[in-house]
């Protein structure tokens, strides 16, 4: 994971676990996004280059 606070880690984390849930983005107030495709999913905020991460399957 790149440099991110433990804020940001954590709403990362919030949507990852609840991906019907609106999480917003603590770094610019965007909504953060959940897709989920062949075994992996990513979630990333709505801004470009803002936060993104992503879980891949084994």
């Amino acid at each position: 994971m790149m440099n991110y606070t433990e804020q940001e880690i954590k709403a990362l984390d919030r949507k990852f676990e609840h991906p019907d849930e609106v999480v917003i983005c603590p770094r610019c107030g965007g909504q953060l996004e959940y897709q989920s495709r062949n075994g992996s999913c990513i979630v990333k905020c709505e801004t470009n280059g803002c936060l993104r991460d992503a879980i891949r399957g084994i």
